[in-house]
């Protein structure tokens, strides 16, 4: 939710568009596909390459409307899935590793291309929940339930 808030107040990331008009960059357009001129929603959504990665994250189902929400709607209706689901923490994965691949595309190498994507966000997910799981059961063992040890 951190993420959201921080996303929401500044509008936008520093994309090739904002640094082009800011006398920053000599190219408004997307690294990843050439095509247009690159906006946060296309950094995070709608590159053909982001695109793709997202075509195996979310459910058929849930697709519609994934793709065609703004930018502010489309955060806040990702975020707010069921708590019980892992999709909160796979999608704030996916848009973190989006963003730090991007940044490898445009400051470092050109070329580069995540190998499996999908399957690294799902790995990076479980590994953030099971984080936060063990985190729940230390924290639940060092201010409330009390486990006694019994020798037999």
């Amino acid at each position: 939710m951190r993420f959201f808030l921080w996303l929401s107040a500044h509008d936008r990331l520093m994309t090739n568009a904002h640094r082009f008009r800011r006398g920053l960059g000599t190219d408004p357009t997307c690294k990843g596909c050439f095509q247009v001129e690159e906006d946060t929603l296309h950094i995070l959504r709608d590159c053909i390459h982001v695109r793709g990665i997202w075509n195996n994250l979310v459910p058929s189902t849930e697709q519609v409307t994934f793709f065609s929400l703004p930018l502010n709607t489309w955060l806040r209706y990702n975020l707010k899935k069921s708590p019980s689901s892992l999709w909160c923490t796979i999608f704030t994965t996916a848009v973190w590793w989006l963003w730090k691949w991007r940044n490898v595309r445009c400051f470092e190498d050109a070329d580069f291309k995540p190998v499996n994507p999908p399957l690294f966000i799902h790995l990076k997910a479980k590994e953030i929940a099971d984080a936060f799981t063990i985190e729940n059961c230390f924290l639940a063992s060092a201010f409330g339930s009390r486990t006694q040890e019994n020798l037999i």
